[in-house]
């Protein structure tokens, strides 16, 4: 939803500060200088909010596809973030104590050409630079009057520099431009400079200006999530276009895209055998190993913008796993199989441990145990059941063998969840031919816990049909032996036998009865009971 934005109404022509203005010289500062002064926030580190910026950031525009909420936000998480903190706190350390020892030098009277400062005509410059992205045309050359950088310096080494007044210019400057959820900090920083002022307090003062900056970082932020809005529909019909365009300067020449290929040239060496061969059921079966819990395998650099999106659908995939490991266990419990309510009814208890604060999801072992003992008990015997300890610390120590991806009943029940998985993305790809026919923000229309296999494979099925859009072609070319790439009407890749070509490749999938076969079939089993051993 679009930003409210109030009617522009022009700033004062005239205030305060810019009644002085005869022999003005601006100061220069060398590159280095600026960038040891610099406030935390600047018109540089603000760079990437600008329209030429998002409009060349691949990974911004390939998210822009997935999230139709993506927006920016101020960087406070993580080491990242913890690190700017303390940066920002040694910063305005600095200013404060440049104000106090100013004020004592102009309390000194001494003079006004002999005192040096800093940290403050640089922040004022910074106030102004990102001011002048913010405003019309119009409003611009008033800015330049008040917040002429030699003006200002010259007027706080003679202590005339009437920062109130300033700050109610801005005040009033800002309330003309930014969105009126914006007018609380506004008013708050007017409140605390003003205070700082009146009371001689240095950090009320500081807290002030601190939080100009805050209000200007967030109305540059409104500016672009309001562009990001605006151009989102542009951005995701232009997405196959612009992401070709991007590869190809920045991948395709690498050896990291050769190794791509050999990824893809593999699998398809591996999955088919007849001379009749799907491309694109290769590269979807392929693309639904990757998200194996038990692989330590690498995403090819095709997946470059995916990768936390795909590490994120594998970890999902294996707390599926996990979830059939436990409801395994809990039918070995019952001692026969399980009904559909029964099932239900345990796995809702399992998510409200998992969802409860200060659970690590499967490692809450003796949670998770207990409570399929409980249940199972509760079906068997009515709730006059007695607990048996020693079933409850086998059924603990066969739990925490087989959560691991390297044991047998994980690997087995990881197979069947991705067969899953994969009939849920080779169905959906039947229904696409174009990625203009997708709805936007359609990941974000998704419904479903994320535990469950058809929610995984709706995800991913997008990801995997985007990259099939942008590198169909180049996975083609790099079977062996060669093929013929044939363009159809639609703009997705086939292949070519011989004299008999395919048609493309998504129309192969929506006509063809694709294997929903996925990995090496698993032998030596007659029940998921015969699995469960204590």
């Amino acid at each position: 939803m679009s930003v409210k934005r109030p009617e522009p109404r022009r700033a004062s022509s005239e205030p305060p500060l810019s009644k002085i203005h005869n022999k003005r010289q601006r100061v220069q500062h060398s590159s280095q200088g600026l960038c040891l002064f610099d406030p935390p926030i600047t018109i540089r580190s603000l760079r990437e909010l600008e329209l030429p910026e998002i409009l060349r950031n691949g990974k911004l525009r390939h998210d822009c596809v997935y999230d139709r909420l993506l927006h920016f936000r101020p960087n406070i998480e993580g080491k990242r973030g913890k690190r700017k903190s303390e940066e920002s706190k040694k910063y305005w350390d600095n200013v404060g104590n440049e104000i106090t020892k100013l004020k004592e030098k102009i309390a000194e009277q001494q003079d006004p050409e002999t005192i040096q400062i800093w940290w403050l005509p640089v922040m004022f410059s910074n106030i102004r630079d990102i001011l002048l992205t913010l405003v019309p045309k119009a409003d611009r050359p008033a800015i330049r009057d008040v917040m002429d950088e030699a003006l200002i310096r010259q007027r706080l080494v003679r202590g005339v520099f009437d920062i109130t007044a300033f700050a109610h210019w801005l005040a009033g400057l800002l309330k003309c431009h930014c969105a009126p959820m914006r007018d609380k900090s506004v008013h708050r920083f007017t409140e605390r400079i003003s205070y700082g002022v009146s009371n001689n307090n240095v950090q009320a003062l500081i807290e002030g200006l601190r939080l100009v900056f805050e209000v200007l970082e967030a109305m540059r932020l409104d500016v672009a999530n309001h562009q990001i809005r605006t151009l989102r529909p542009h951005l995701v019909q232009d997405s196959v276009n612009f992401e070709k365009a991007w590869f190809k300067a920045h991948l395709v020449s690498t050896d990291a895209f050769k190794e791509a290929m050999l990824w893809y040239r593999k699998r398809y060496n591996k999955y088919n055998k007849d001379a009749h061969v799907d491309t694109l059921q290769t590269f979807l079966r392929a693309s639904v190993e990757l998200l194996r819990p038990s692989s330590d395998e690498r995403f090819p650099s095709t997946f470059t913008f995916d990768v936390e999106r795909l590490a994120a659908y594998k970890e999902d995939v294996r707390d599926a796993v996990c979830l059939r490991v436990a409801m395994l266990l809990f039918r070995r419990l019952l001692k026969r199989e399980s009904t559909k309510e029964e099932s239900e009814h345990l796995t809702r208890r399992l998510l409200a441990i998992l969802d409860a604060p200060q659970s690590y999801r499967w490692n809450a072992i003796n949670d998770i145990a207990l409570e399929i003992y409980k249940t199972a008990s509760e079906f068997n015997q009515g709730a006059s059941f007695k607990i048996d300890l020693k079933e409850i610390q086998a059924a603990e120590a066969w739990l925490v063998s087989n959560f691991q991806t390297k044991s047998a009943v994980f690997q087995i029940l990881e197979t069947r969840v991705l067969e899953s998985v994969y009939s849920t993305v080779k169905e959906s790809m039947k229904g696409w031919s174009a990625l203009s026919t997708f709805p936007v923000g359609f990941t974000a229309d998704v419904r479903g816990d994320t535990f469950e296999e058809a929610n995984i494979g709706q995800r991913a099925f997008y990801v995997f049909f985007l990259n099939w859009r942008v590198f169909g072609q180049e996975y083609c070319a790099c079977v062996e032996p060669p093929k013929t790439v044939v363009s159809s009407s639609s703009g997705v890749s086939a292949v070519s036998n011989g004299p008999a070509r395919q048609e493309a490749e998504v129309q192969t999938a929506r006509s063809r009865n694709m294997s929903t076969t996925t990995g090496e079939p698993v032998t030596g089993s007659t029940g998921s009971e015969s699995l469960v051993s204590f």
